[in-house]
This record gives C-alpha cells, structure tokens and sequence, in this order.
C-alpha cells in the first residue's frame, strides 16, 4: 500500500476503464440530440468587440446589440403562469467573459426587499436574480451566480442534478441598481473563473428571478418546478472563448497572535501560505498549495447532540470546495460517504492541523468527469493522545456521464489522517436520472464500497440502493437500502453507524393552490428501520405528518407525530454524568414547526418537541429570530433548550446565540458572532472584520475569545486569538 506507483496505476485504470476510447479528449462531450435540444429554448449570442462597463447602467451601447429574451414564466405559484411583472436579459461576451444584463420591472420599486448587503450572504429575504450554467451541456452539473438589487454576490456549484453548494467561491463582478421603475444589474463572468468545453459553443442556461413581497419566482425554463441543470435552455455562438495562460495564483499572510490565559503564556506566528490554480485546458484546472492555512475560515455552529453519533458537519474550506461536486458519490450526504474532505486538516477533536504541501486535479474530459486530490498533512496528536505522524493523503475520483441524464463512476482513497494505520478504499457507483418520468423526475442511486485497513478487510463492505420519484406535486416517494458491515472504517469518509442494515420509505402528496390563502400542503408517511448484521431491530422510526403546509404569504406550519425505537446493546454517555442504560425503549412524540417569511423585517422559526425519549422524557425547544431593520444591519437571536428526565438523571442543555452584523457597504463588514453552552459551559466570541474591495481581494481581521464560565456566571478567559490575513488573487 506503500508503494506510490500502484496508486497512480489505480487511478489510471479508473479513468482508462470509463473512457469510451482513446479520443477521449477530442469528444464534445454527452450532448443532448438535437431532436431533445429543439424542445428546449435557445438563445443565440454575439461575441462583442468590447465589454461593457459594470456600473449598473444599461444605457451602454453594447447591450443595444446583446441578445434579448423576456418570455419568463412563474414557477411559484403556478408553474408556466404568466409571470406578474415583466423581466428582461441580455447576453453577450468577449473573448475574456460572459457578460449578462437584466432589467427587473417593479411598479413599486421602493416595496423591493433587499436587506443583505454581505456579499456570500443568504438572500432567501430579497428580491434576486440567479443565473444558471451548465458549460458543458451536461445536463448534471454546472453553476450558479446570485444577486440582488444592492449587487450582493453570491455564487455555488451544482454537486448534483439538484443540491447546490453554496460554500464555493469564484471570482466575478456585478453590480445592481435600483431605478423608478424596478431595479437593473449587470454582471461579468470571467471564462477564467469557469471550466468548459471549448470545443462546445452551446452551454445550457436560464435566468430566475424572485419578487421576495409576492412569494412569487419565475424562469426562462424549468421542469417539475425547478431550475437546476437538467431544465436549462441554452446559448449558442460562444466561440473564441480564451483564458490567457489559466494561471491563478493566490499568495497570502497570516499574522496569528494567541494567547492562553490558563498557562499565562502567549505564541505569534507568522504564516505565508500560497495557492495556484492552473487550468491545463479549459475543462482541467491543476490547484498547488503549499503551507496551507484556513486561519480565516468560518467557525462552525455549535450543535447539542442528544444521539450516540458523530455529527456530520458542512466543509467550509475554499480549497477543498473547488469542484467539489466532482467528488461527490453515490448521492451519499452522511453515514456511509466514502470522501469527507472534513477529515483533512482537521483532528479527530476538531483543532486545525497544518497542510504543508496539497495538490489536486479535477475537470472533465469529454464525457469523463475526473478528480484527484493528494495533500501531505502534518504530524499532530490525536484524541487519544496518540502521536500521528506526517502522512500523504489520496483521493481519486472518475465517473462517466451516460444515458442522458446519468452517471457510472468508481472513487479510491488511500491515507489514515488521524491514526498511523495504513488506510484504503474502493469503491463504484451508478447515478440514473430521468427528468421526463411520466411528468416527474425519477432518480436512483447504486453503490458499493470496500475498505481495507491494517490488512483487514473481512466484513469491510458498504452498498446501498437509493429511489426518488418527485415532480413538484401530487405523489411523491424516497426509499432506500444501505448496508455497512463491521469493518467497514473510510479514515477519508464518515461512517458513524456499521454493522447495520437500514432501509426506509417517506411518502408523501403535495396539493397545490391558486388561491390567497395557501399555497401548498404536504402530508407525509415515514417508516425506517435498522439492524444489526444479525438482523435484530436496532431502532425503528414511524412518522405521520397530517399537514406541512405554506400559506400564500409564505407562513410555513407543520405537525408530526412519530414512533421511535431504540435497542441499545450497549450504554452510552449522553451529557457528561449521564450514561443512558443499555435497553430496549419505545415512545411517542410530537413536533410542531412555524416559519414566518424571511423577507419580513422581523423572521422567526420556532420549532417544539416533546414526548417519551429513552425510557423518560424530554421537552425541546428551538427558535431563531433575525431582525433586518435595514440593509446595513442584522441582530440574529437563537436559543436551544432540551429538558430530559432519565432514569439514570435529569438535566437540560442550553444553547445561545447572538449574530450582529454591520454592512458598510458591499466592501466592508463586520460580523459577530457569540455561541455559550451549558453542556461544555464555554462562550466563544468571533469577530470578523472583512474589506474586499473586488472578488479574489481580501483583508481579514479575526478575533477569537473563548470563556470558561462557571457557576453564578463567573466567567474567566480561556483563549484569545486575533488573525489578520491578507490575500490577493493573480490572474493571468
């Protein structure tokens, strides 16, 4: 397992063995007939001899002799109704970008919402406009650009047909405006910030907009009620697309000064760090970091876990989130995932380990969608004490796209990030989808994975089954099989449940509205059961929700009432001083949720449960409430609370928090952020004071307090840390 180059040879033959010939890199791709692509809208663009100037202003003559469509259609509430408010697009580009203009008519622009003024920030509360591209014609995968009429930014790549990734980053520019009547934006997609084919001069394409006040969202296309890669139009004429010599290189400075008030002492560091992309061609980027540094990165949400299992938490690091869909596999969010890029750079208690050099390879050769990711890690301590040495950790990753809509691809990884155990995986799965299933969207998933650890590989199997049936309304179904056997143990994934079969079927009937007082409801049957390899019941759950409904106005009210069962072989400490008793328990509870709209000046979700809970009960409460007085300010309240009454103890958890961000403009902000406990009784305070005065520009100050707090309130400090970070990026 040591030896490199059977590794290279794997992967290798990972990508020979999907390749449809040794033309590979010649082929245009898995492109739609051109009997399927007659059925779609298509928009025919010009190359212009000069780029517009991104001001917000559509008096440019270049938008004169941009293409022009307005034939949107709703898709909420009524898909393919006539839309209540007129939207114009224009299209056009250079050698160097893709330029779009849009004109949102609103005969009452001052009732607009447009309370975010961050950009990277959720505009679920305002008006916005997205544009989606799929430059490969795929049909599963492809970008989105997001703004609203304070020219926030805010992009994501599509990791499947229909789950975006809001975590990326690429650098584009757009600016908006708001006029007498509507508001205007323009926007600037550099070919360098994408990956495409060059030998295609189709791409697929849609505009959406939302008119946050109506709850009303409408597209140039869509199917089933979204707009996603497989329901796009398209642009044709994009020929003479260049990205210079491809090379993006992103030097940055970290100045970390900590302090530990426990030990009385304090470190400062000063820590370059550079990363370089270069695209090899225009659908193949190489990324080289070195002494890698996620100083900056955000700070994950602290969450009360009440289970016997590992959380499964969202990756948040740049590096790893660039073509990030590439690795995805099999559909697999959570137990079971082969590759958690969370397991590199992190260690098993969650403190950064340092990346001393990494490496990755990802795009798409024709019809094969490829990935490879080699990083060395430094040595580290470990939970356990343990010391880890250095190690080298490998992912490959290959599929193929076929039958339209589908994948078949196969993933190796190689690497043990937190033990000195010798580490790897193999795996293949098989991604089918049908958009046009009898007026619904058909998916389903099959895979299969093997790990093989310190020479054991006995009982180190995974698969599973997965099916989807959904068209927006009337029935809808998930089901799905999956098996991880005692041994099964991905160091580069997640597993935190094996030994066990699961399976399961959510079923449910969405009935929609044309009228002004509901939109849709929603009730919905759950059952889910798993067992051990013996097949003995570990735990079943039974659900029955009479109603998830969305008022017109965009309220949001949902009852559910369930069984669970729980077996435990074995107790398991569920708050320190507090062990849950090995047994077989059963009970009933119920849920209730409300949801106001976000884009009212005061949003709240509140969510109740109660009922019996491991042979006792517990009482749970959960709401967050985000005030927006304005578009330069935000207070975000939330609080948490578990009362539980066990045999074996009593106790409750608490969990606080306080968000107050302040927008100067769409270049500086600064955001807080406070997270207090009671079940680790720490606060931790973040501030983060950011100027990015262009995407790919950043100067970043973070500061860090955490506290110790003690009976009565006393608090102490813990730690302090403050990180000042500058980064610019270097196209060429």
């Amino acid at each position: 397992m040591g030896n490199r180059s059977q590794v290279i040879g794997f992967i290798a033959f990972i990508a020979i063995s999907l390749s449809p010939g040794w033309a590979l890199a010649q082929s245009d791709g898995d492109v739609l007939s051109a009997e399927t692509l007659t059925t779609q809208k298509t928009l025919e663009v010009h190359k212009s001899n000069r780029a517009p100037k991104i001001d917000g202003d559509l008096s440019d003559k270049v938008w004169q002799e941009a293409a022009h469509f307005e034939d949107f259609h709703q898709i909420e509430p009524e898909e393919f109704a006539a839309p209540s408010r007129r939207t114009e697009i224009w299209v056009t580009f250079t050698s160097d970008a893709l330029y779009i203009a849009a004109y949102m008519h609103d005969e009452a622009p001052e009732r607009l919402r447009a309370s975010q003024l961050i950009h990277g920030s959720l505009m679920r509360s305002d008006d916005t406009l997205a544009i989606i591209l799929d430059p490969f014609l795929s049909r599963r995968s492809g970008y989105g650009f997001f703004t609203n009429p304070n020219g926030v930014r805010r992009e994501a790549i599509f990791e499947n047909v229909n789950q975006l990734n809001f975590e990326w980053r690429g650098i584009w520019q757009v600016e908006s405006r708001v006029v007498n009547d509507g508001w205007v934006t323009e926007i600037e997609i550099p070919f360098k910030t994408l990956n495409f084919n060059p030998n295609l001069d189709t791409w697929g394409f849609s505009a959406m907009r939302r008119i946050r006040r109506e709850n009303e969202e409408v597209a140039w296309t869509s199917k089933n009620r979204a707009v996603n890669p497989s329901s796009l139009g398209t642009v044709s004429g994009l020929q003479g697309l260049e990205q210079g010599l491809g090379l993006d290189i992103l030097p940055s400075l970290s100045f970390i000064e900590t302090y530990d008030h426990t030990e009385g002492r304090g470190d400062f560091d000063t820590e370059p760090s550079v990363t370089a992309f270069y695209k090899i061609t225009p659908s193949l980027t190489a990324v080289g970091t070195a002494n890698t540094n996620f100083s900056d990165a955000p700070i994950d949400d602290r969450v009360v876990n009440l289970s016997r299992f590992a959380l499964f938490l969202p990756e948040q690091r740049d590096f790893f989130l660039q073509d990030a869909d590439i690795f995805r596999f099999g559909g697999i969010e959570g137990n079971g995932t082969p590759f958690f890029s969370r397991q590199i750079g992190l260690s098993d208690t969650g403190e950064p380990v340092q990346l001393n050099l990494g490496g990755k390879l990802t795009g798409r050769l024709g019809s094969l969608n490829l990935g490879v990711l080699d990083v060395i890690q430094s040595a580290h301590y470990n939970n356990d004490g343990d010391y880890v040495d250095r190690s080298n950790l490998l992912v490959g990753r290959a599929s193929m796209n076929i039958l339209g809509e589908s994948t078949v691809g196969a993933i190796f990884t190689s690497g043990s990030p937190n033990s000195n155990d010798e580490n790897m995986l193999g795996g293949v799965d098989f991604n089918y989808r049908n958009s046009n299933f009898f007026g619904k969207t058909l998916k389903t998933n099959l895979w299969a994975q093997q790990t093989a650890t310190e020479g054991d590989s006995n009982n180190a199997a995974a698969y599973g089954l997965y099916v989807n049936l959904d068209g927006g309304q009337g029935l809808w179904f998930d089901s799905w099989y999956q098996a991880l056997e005692d041994n099964y143990d991905p160091h580069l994934g997640f597993a935190n449940w094996t030994g066990i079969h699961n399976y399961g079927l959510v079923a449910g009937y969405t009935f929609r509205f044309s009228n002004e007082w509901i939109r849709w409801v929603t009730p919905v049957m759950v059952y889910e059961m798993t067992r051990d390899e013996d097949w003995r019941v570990q735990s079943e759950r039974k659900a029955f929700q009479p109603f998830w409904l969305q008022t017109a106005a965009g309220y949001e009210y949902r009852l559910r009432i369930r069984h669970e069962r729980e077996v435990l072989d074995n107790s398991f400490e569920i708050v320190d001083g507090v062990d849950v008793s090995a047994g077989d328990y059963g009970g009933f509870r119920t849920n209730l949720m409300f949801k106001s709209p976000d884009s009212k000046l005061l949003s709240v979700f509140s969510e109740w449960d109660l009922g019996e809970f491991y042979g006792g009960h517990r009482y749970s409460f959960d709401t967050r409430m985000d005030w927006r007085p304005n578009k330069h300010f935000l207070l975000g309240l939330g609080y948490a609370h578990h009362e539980v009454d066990l045999p074996e103890g009593d106790f409750i958890t608490r969990l606080a928090t306080v968000r107050a961000n302040v927008a100067f403009s769409t270049k500086w902000s600064w955001r807080n952020y406070i997270q207090y406990d009671n079940n680790t009784d720490t606060a931790g305070i973040n501030t983060r004071v950011e100027f990015s005065p262009y995407a790919g520009r950043a100067f970043v100050f973070v500061f860090d307090q955490s506290l110790d707090v003690f009976e009565d309130w006393n608090v102490h400090a813990a730690e302090t840390q403050g990180t000042f970070k500058l980064s610019y990026t270097l196209r060429y």
